[in-house]
């Protein structure tokens, strides 16, 4: 066999990896939003590349919002990202922030996930959530066709939101 082709046969391996994902640089450093919220009580969860207080609330920005509620902030590295599509089941125990971009409300942070495809185009999504460890399961109608967007994220920090207090605490005391 040939240099080139020994090349090329070994690459094709690597191509197959990099379409079904892409590594996220070691720079993109995010914070996840956690809140409770709804009835039963579950975790909701923002991907945000900003967040900062304001009159006690967090504010998020990349995306714009405020969140109410929030119990929990963790700063986070994005490793890979990928999409439903693609990757329909988690291959390890990991952290994965799974979002469907249409809908605010369906953003989840799970340990593991699966995507399964329903009759007549639906789909059915099985996760256990990073936080409370509990199994979640919802359905999809066929009038969401789209993937959701996953990143898999390595997480740096878990009080964030403290350090977020301490400052407007400090922020305050020294503007009097």
């Amino acid at each position: 066999m040939t240099a080139l082709l020994r090349v090329a046969v070994l690459g094709i391996p690597l191509l197959v990896c990099a379409t079904n994902g892409r590594p996220s640089g070691r720079d993109d450093v995010r914070f996840l939003v956690i809140r409770r919220a709804g009835r039963p009580e579950k975790n909701y969860y923002e991907l945000a590349k900003q967040v900062e207080l304001l009159d006690g609330e967090v504010v998020t920005k990349a995306p714009a919002g405020v969140r109410y509620g929030v119990h929990s902030i963790w700063k986070v590295r994005v490793k890979w990202v990928t999409n439903s599509r693609n990757d329909s089941a988690s291959i390890r125990n990991a952290h994965y922030v799974l979002i469907y971009e249409r809908d605010p409300d369906i953003r989840f942070c799970a340990v593991n996930y699966h995507v399964s495809d329903l009759p007549a185009g639906a789909r059915r999504i099985d996760y256990t959530d990073c936080e409370d460890r509990r199994q979640y399961s919802f359905e999809m109608t066929r009038q969401w066709p789209r993937p959701f967007v996953i990143y898999e994220v390595e997480i740096l920090d878990r009080n964030v939101l403290r350090d977020l207090w301490e400052r407007q605490k400090q922020k305050n005391n020294s503007g009097h």
